[in-house]
């Protein structure tokens, strides 16, 4: 829970805190798994959270360099909002 040297020495890497009702939280969180694999066969995505409070907090690694990259990581991420 405090150490997540492991995980950030990816880049590039877009950090995520969003807020899910626990009823929909495992949707949505498969929901942008499948979205980032879409985009990203080979894509790191790592949550943690706090489940009860409904707050989930996702590291998404594309695990390779180029534009658009962090645009589309948040259209994966927030379009699963609406």
């Amino acid at each position: 829970r405090e150490d997540f040297s492991s995980i950030l020495h990816y880049r590039p890497q877009f950090l995520y805190d969003v807020s899910v009702p626990l009823r929909h939280m495992l949707e949505y969180v498969e929901t942008v798994r499948a979205r980032l694999l879409a985009l990203w066969p080979e894509c790191l995505f790592y949550v943690l959270g706090h489940i009860v409070d409904g707050n989930l907090h996702f590291f998404v690694c594309p695990q390779r360099e180029g534009e658009g990259l962090h645009a589309a990581s948040d259209e994966a991420v927030y379009a699963s909002l609406t």
